[in-house]
C-alpha cells in the first residue's frame, strides 16, 4: 500500500471516528474521492445523476474531503519552551 493510499485511509478514519454522527455510504465516498484527488491525484467523478439524494450527499462529502485536506495541509506551529 503506497504512503498516499494509507494517508488517505488514516484521514477518513479520523473523520468517521466511531461516535460521530452517522453519514450516509454516498456521503463518505464523496469526502474519500476529494481526498484521493487531493493525495492521489485521482480524477473526481460524479457516480450518481444530479438532481437526487444519492448526488446531495456525495457532494457534500466531496466538500468534506476538501476541508479535511486543506485543514491537514496546514501545518501547525509547535509550542517550543524557551
Amino acid at each position: 500500500m503506497s504512503a498516499g493510499r494509507m494517508r488517505v485511509d488514516r484521514l477518513l478514519d479520523i473523520a468517521f471516528f466511531p461516535g460521530r454522527a452517522p453519514r450516509s455510504p454516498e456521503y463518505r465516498k464523496g469526502c474519500a474521492a476529494a481526498l484521493e484527488y487531493r493525495i492521489l491525484g485521482v480524477r473526481i467523478e460524479a457516480p450518481y445523476p444530479a438532481g437526487n439524494c444519492q448526488a446531495d450527499a456525495w457532494a457534500a462529502g466531496v466538500e468534506e474531503g476538501h476541508s479535511i485536506w486543506r485543514s491537514d495541509a496546514i501545518p501547525v506551529p509547535r509550542l517550543v519552551s524557551v
